[in-house]
């Protein structure tokens, strides 16, 4: 069994630069640069990857490249502490109904909220986290692949899960919608 994800990868570079414009000195245990991603659609324990990937490949096939804006801060509860975020979704209608639409194929839920996952603080250190995250600039990328990612929990650095790409699959060629 393997725990799997469908995700949204940005260039490195964007990573870099979200993550470089987090302040270390909050006490805030930001998400390292590597690890940022947009989940799509959470599989959990997956007992045939191969057919998951070959499914998320011809769903991905099916949709054109989407224009993804990365930006508004936000937060959630989880676990007793709080999930700090940035808003990851469509530059415009037809694109966030595109990735809606993707989300879907790829399994998820409902309730799906497109974000970008920043850090897990204790609810003490919300405002401060939420403020950081709030000054981080907005950024637009065109997405042209989906990523099927393995993750492992607790065997990266710090304890943190470990997260290594299983497959890309390519959206269908041609103009963003």
């Amino acid at each position: 069994m393997r725990r799997l994800f469908t995700a949204l990868i940005p260039p490195a570079a964007v990573r870099k630069a979200i993550r470089g414009a987090l302040p270390e000195a909050l006490g805030v245990r930001w998400a390292p640069a590597e690890q940022l991603h947009v989940t799509l659609a959470f599989h959990g324990a997956v007992r045939d990857a191969e057919a998951l990937t070959e499914r998320i490949t011809r769903a991905a096939a099916q949709h054109p490249p989407v224009l993804l804006r990365i930006g508004a801060a936000g937060s959630f509860d989880h676990h007793g502490g709080s999930v700090v975020w940035l808003s990851a979704d469509g530059a415009a209608a037809t694109d966030r109904e595109a990735l809606r639409a993707l989300a879907r194929e790829c399994g998820a839920s409902p309730r799906y909220t497109p974000h970008l996952t920043l850090a897990r603080v204790h609810r003490s250190r919300l405002a401060p986290a939420l403020a950081a995250a709030a000054a981080v600039d907005p950024v637009e990328i065109l997405v042209r692949e989906v990523s099927v990612v393995e993750s492992l929990l607790g065997a990266g650095p710090g304890g943190r899960a470990q997260y290594s790409e299983v497959a890309r699959a390519p959206l269908r060629a041609g103009p963003a919608v």
